[in-house]
């Protein structure tokens, strides 16, 4: 009985193996390169924007980052956000959001997105 206890101590409080590597990209974006995912006609991966100063309106607390976890189809210039999460500057979690109707749009020139677009289509 106390082995089985032990074990599901040092099963509770076991460190996840998944660890997150955020690579800079040129236009101040971070994004996950080992979380990207190529397919024929897309890149998926989580990318992180500093957003210091925004507030998030609903919680009422002021952004650090923001998570986007997004698909590119480079060669049509469309992008989707499928989640975005944001954390405040100690890292925690203020916010998600989790898009049910997946729409690739048409990105447009000098906007988030834009940059989103940019740093998934530089791993194609």
């Amino acid at each position: 009985m106390k082995r089985l206890f032990v074990l599901f101590l040092s099963l509770l409080f076991s460190v996840s193996a998944y660890a997150v590597y955020f690579e800079p990209q040129n236009d101040g974006l971070e994004v996950d390169y080992e979380s990207i995912v190529k397919a024929r006609t897309s890149v998926t991966g989580w990318v992180k924007d500093y957003n210091y100063g925004q507030y998030d309106r609903r919680n009422l607390k002021k952004v650090s980052y923001v998570l986007y976890h997004s698909t590119a189809f480079c060669s049509e210039n469309r992008l989707s956000n499928l989640k975005v999460a944001y954390y405040d500057r100690k890292g925690r979690l203020i916010d998600t959001e989790q898009k049910e109707n997946t729409h690739y749009l048409a990105v447009m020139p000098n906007t988030i997105n834009k940059s989103i677009f940019n740093a998934l289509c530089a791993y194609r």
